[in-house]
């Protein structure tokens, strides 16, 4: 049983991704996180695709900001990219959650048949 199975938690962690995933931002909230004297309130990012949120630090904050703009509010529907990197916590390497922007997917190219004068048909352009 991995760690994450044994204590659920209700928010994202690094060991809940296997492969980075586009996901689209639904709301975002602020939260009260931690125990007794260490509670903070901090925001959190939940997405259409994911039952748990990110609970978002400065960093992962402005990246998005990058991608999307200063207004929070304007993140709604807006896509981003997770994906699990080495990160450098209270001094100690570990993996962590980043923001990326979503993948730019280009188009397909389709190729079409081109239409000649011998064939009588005209010519598309």
């Amino acid at each position: 049983m991995k760690t994450s199975e044994a204590f659920p938690s209700k928010y994202l962690a690094a060991s809940d991704f296997e492969e980075a995933m586009t996901v689209t931002i639904e709301h975002i909230d602020q939260e009260e996180i931690g125990q007794d004297d260490d509670k903070k309130i901090k925001n959190v990012i939940y997405f259409e695709e994911l039952e748990k949120g990110l609970i978002c630090n400065k960093t992962n904050w402005a990246r998005i900001v990058e991608y999307h703009g200063d207004e929070s509010d304007d993140w709604l529907g807006k896509e981003i990219m997770l994906q699990v990197e080495r990160v450098n916590y209270k001094g100690e390497e570990m993996d962590g959650l980043r923001v990326k922007p979503r993948p730019i997917r280009k188009p397909v190219k389709k190729s079409m048949p081109r239409r000649t004068e011998e064939a009588g048909e005209d010519i598309p352009f």
